[in-house]
């Protein structure tokens, strides 16, 4: 009997060893979960802030694109402009010689840049 006795201690030993390492086993399995469910909050959380930002910008840039579209001009042509001669008070085309022509062309090319920029400058 004493050595059943002795048997049946090592065994109780035994167990109580293995569910001691079982124990500990799922205390860290449940330390684990916690903090990867702690993580998934977070994850949550900040997916619900980046959608409310995103639905911010979205707002935003809806409202820059209607304003655009309304502060959008309309490109038209521009004219070309006949500018007159201070001393003599006739069109510049009626002036004899390259000087006219050449000047009418680099008015209407400085005026279609001053366009374009003040269309970049609306476009921003």
């Amino acid at each position: 009997m004493t050595n059943e006795n002795v048997d049946l201690k090592s065994q109780l030993l035994q167990k109580e060893g293995e569910v001691a390492e079982q124990k500990a086993c799922i205390k860290h399995l449940l330390l684990q979960h916690t903090e990867s469910n702690n993580k998934l909050e977070q994850a949550k959380t900040d997916l619900k802030e980046a959608g409310a930002l995103m639905n911010d910008f979205r707002a935003q840039l809806t409202k820059m694109s209607a304003d655009r579209n309304i502060a959008r001009l309309p490109r038209i042509q521009i004219s070309p402009i006949q500018p007159q001669n201070p001393e003599s008070k006739r069109l510049v085309q009626d002036l004899k010689g390259d000087d006219a022509p050449s000047f009418i062309k680099n008015m209407n090319k400085a005026l279609r840049n001053e366009n374009t920029g003040l269309q970049n400058k609306i476009n921003e």
